[in-house]
């Protein structure tokens, strides 16, 4: 559920992203988003858990609002990403079936490679907030 209802907003999000390289960063983590809940179906297929609702296919818009900004999306892009390693890293130390928690493993994976991406978009736009420096 947690996946489907990030890719909805992610899905939303998009109509609004105005920078290339962020399209792209969105792009590729519906892409990842989409391979992870491909996956988690087909297990709760095998095991015959019922599937949560699916997100619409589109989220096409027609307005604009100023209020979604590149900065705005770009935070919501990263605390989406953020929000799947406690529960994948839960649900991985959780299973003890070897099919699933490779599943979990995967997702854990994919979901780092991404949040690798969008940290680095982040810094060469200056979208991070600089860490303090500690000096000894």
């Amino acid at each position: 559920m947690a996946k489907n209802d990030i890719l909805h907003t992610f899905r939303i999000l998009d109509n609004f992203i105005k920078d290339k390289d962020l399209r792209f960063i969105s792009g590729q983590m519906v892409k990842g988003l989409e391979v992870g809940i491909s996956a988690m179906e087909k297990i709760m297929k095998d095991y015959g858990i019922p599937f949560p609702m699916r997100p619409p296919a589109g989220s096409k818009t027609t307005g604009s609002l100023e209020h979604f900004t590149d900065k705005y999306i770009y935070e919501s892009l990263l605390e989406g990403i953020h929000t799947f390693f406690p529960l994948l890293s839960q649900a991985f130390m959780s299973s003890t079936t070897p099919q699933v928690r490779k599943v979990f493993k995967d997702h854990l994976l994919r979901s780092m490679e991404l949040q690798e991406l969008i940290v680095e978009y982040g810094k060469l736009k200056g979208l991070l907030y600089a860490p303090p420096i500690y000096r000894a």
